[in-house]
């Protein structure tokens, strides 16, 4: 004989002694949103750490780079020579320098001077000329910049810099072909 089938009570109808309803299956839904939430929070969090260290090693690598391209510089670029002179009421140096280099061109060549009175004091200004142009192997660039401070009785050189042509490509990981886009990309 077939069983009758199992309907649900009507909704008045009290349920039996003892009776307690089946128990859920399955993990909550609380649960799920927690471990969900959290996952996404640690792969953001391995991204952001992944990016971090990825930055600081072209920021370094980059600063490297730089200290090494002014270290070169310095020894190859030289000044020749150097003159403090007036013209028409105002006060200019002239001078040269040199790239020694054999190979490399310089683009961004500068020379700064730091100023001094009569009576031989530092001045807080300082004169500085910088190239429009790169300066090739062998090249000499004859500059002349202006002295803002009329107490101005002398110069001495303080510092010539430079960047070798590329500089920026070698910095940064881009060939020449690259320019205007990211690192790694065609």
């Amino acid at each position: 004989m077939r069983e009758p089938p199992n309907y649900p009570p009507p909704p008045n109808y009290p349920p039996p002694p003892g009776w307690r309803p089946p128990p859920r299956q399955g993990t909550p839904v609380w649960v799920w949103l927690l471990a969900g939430c959290g996952g996404l929070t640690l792969i953001v969090a391995v991204g952001v750490v992944m990016l971090v260290v990825k930055v600081s090693k072209t920021v370094g690598n980059a600063i490297s780079q730089a200290q090494t391209e002014m270290a070169t510089a310095s020894r190859d670029l030289k000044l020749v020579d150097q003159k403090l002179t007036l013209y028409k009421g105002k006060r200019y140096i002239v001078g040269s320098l040199k790239n020694n280099s054999v190979t490399d061109t310089y683009e961004n060549a500068s020379v700064e001077f730091a100023l001094f009175d009569k009576h031989g004091n530092e001045l807080d200004e300082t004169a500085t000329a910088e190239t429009s142009s790169p300066l090739k192997p062998g090249g000499v660039w004859r500059f002349k910049t202006e002295v803002e401070d009329q107490q101005t009785t002398s110069c001495k050189l303080s510092d010539v810099s430079g960047m070798r042509a590329g500089a920026t490509e070698r910095m940064f990981g881009v060939t020449p072909g690259q320019r205007g886009s990211s690192p790694g990309t065609r």
